[in-house]
């Protein structure tokens, strides 16, 4: 799903960013504030597995590429603009959870989980609003395999929630004094 950039992502020093490297096994972020590879607004990178995945807002997809040696090799785009399955509006943050690729889509008000493999939609998860199993401008994914949770931040409730992913609402950790 997706055309191909028609740009080619070079191993370059850029104003503003921060590198991108292989990582073995781990999932590790960065912000890209410049871009000089043709991306429209780069918010977020993820680099898991000799792989990086780059949420484009403006465009409203995801470009997977893979790490090779000087630079990046372009693989796949996902998702589109919308509201509809495998659509976004404002991808923020990847998490890469073994074969599946989940996408923070800020204005939906969900998290989104597609292939890894194929970048095929696969389902989706939360609500928008503010109780459990509900969501509000998420923007922030990590994973953590130690106990199986994917943790969210979300800017509309100023919480992260923590949810298997098997998606069932499972505990929130909001600031001190809050109710959430």
């Amino acid at each position: 799903a997706g055309v191909k950039p028609a740009h080619a992502w070079r191993g370059q020093a850029v104003a503003g960013a921060y590198a991108v490297g292989a990582v073995g096994g781990v999932s590790r972020s960065c912000y890209i504030g410049t871009s000089k590879c043709g991306l429209s607004f780069t918010f977020q990178v993820t680099a898991y597995n000799g792989n990086f995945f780059v949420a484009d807002v403006t465009n409203n997809n995801v470009l997977m590429y893979q790490i090779v040696s000087g630079g990046a090799s372009y693989i796949r785009t996902f998702g589109a603009p919308g509201s509809g399955a495998g659509q976004f509006d404002g991808p923020e943050q990847v998490a890469v959870v073994g074969n599946d690729i989940y996408v923070a889509d800020f204005n939906n008000n969900r998290v989104q989980r597609f292939s890894k493999a194929t970048g095929a939609y696969v389902s989706q998860f939360a609500a928008p609003g503010s109780g459990p199993g509900q969501i509000s401008q998420p923007s922030g994914l990590a994973y953590n395999p130690i106990n199986g949770l994917l943790y969210g931040s979300e800017t509309g409730n100023a919480r992260i929630p923590a949810t298997p992913t098997t998606a069932i609402y499972n505990v929130g950790v909001s600031p001190p004094g809050s109710r959430h």
